[in-house]
């Protein structure tokens, strides 16, 4: 099929997500190896105590900031990793149960872009449409490789405490998986308006109103363009058809006119 559409002049572009369903083989061994985000049920309960409590907040603070106390840190670090279990954390997403692949480990980004990199070399594949990568799609209680994922970043004024590298990590893994044809596509971003890469818009439903339909694709892009993202991609032309023509409403929300119309704001 890929060699039929290279023949027609189309470039072939796969989807791709972060998840690995809990019935592949690779789960078990993806997760044995670290390369999955872990649930750590009882560190997630110490952290949720401690920042519910301003005064627990700051001896806590002080604790780890003091070099004093570095090398006790150390040694509880190492009997929780020794002697407390760690469950692989589960993400709800499309297609059921599935442990999410944990970027902020460099061997998880290592392996991934080899593996894509081995996609694209055997089929002849231009690029790739990176799907999800939202923080909502993160397991409960997710424990990191890197813990900057819960404490992330110190800037000139303040400190942020946010998921927010997760997203960051995959866009920039989105950006050096093909410096070639940069045909990249995503649908998430944190920090990431310099990268060149097409910022999808999220999906939209067939119809013509203004309430997440065809009206709803001009703000949208004016919106991502505002926040500094360049390179907006909207919906697939027609949006959510396969939706409504499972629920057998396609009559009714798709015609020619509505298709032209998605197409032509598309294009331009």
């Amino acid at each position: 099929m890929i060699t039929k559409l290279k023949e027609l002049n189309f470039r072939v572009t796969l989807w791709i997500h972060p998840f690995i369903s809990c019935k592949s083989l690779k789960f078990i061994n993806y997760w044995h190896r670290g390369l999955l985000i872990n649930m750590n049920i009882f560190s997630s309960l110490i952290d949720f105590i401690i920042e519910h409590n301003r005064f627990l907040e700051i001896i806590y603070d002080d604790f780890l900031s003091n070099p004093q106390f570095q090398s006790l840190i150390n040694l509880i670090k190492y009997i929780y990793q020794k002697f407390f279990f760690s469950l692989p954390g589960i993400s709800l997403w499309w297609n059921g149960l599935a442990g999410v692949l944990d970027f902020t480990n460099e061997s998880t980004r290592e392996e991934y872009t080899l593996n894509l990199q081995r996609l694209q070399k055997l089929y002849d594949i231009d690029s790739f449409k990176f799907d999800a990568g939202e923080t909502n799609w993160l397991p409960i209680f997710g424990s990191f490789a890197n813990p900057s994922c819960q404490q992330m970043t110190i800037d000139k004024t303040t400190l942020v405490t946010s998921p927010a590298l997760y997203p960051y990590l995959y866009a920039q893994l989105a950006h050096r998986i093909d410096a070639n044809n940069r045909l990249q596509e995503v649908r998430i971003g944190y920090r990431t308006q310099t990268l060149p890469l097409f910022v999808r818009i999220i999906d939209k439903d067939s119809h013509w109103r203004y309430n997440n339909g065809l009206r709803s694709l001009l703000p949208s892009i004016f919106n991502l363009s505002l926040l500094g993202y360049p390179f907006i991609l909207p919906d697939m032309v027609g949006s959510m058809l396969s939706i409504f023509i499972f629920y057998k409403k396609y009559n009714h929300y798709i015609n020619e006119e509505l298709a032209l119309e998605w197409m032509n704001i598309s294009i331009n």
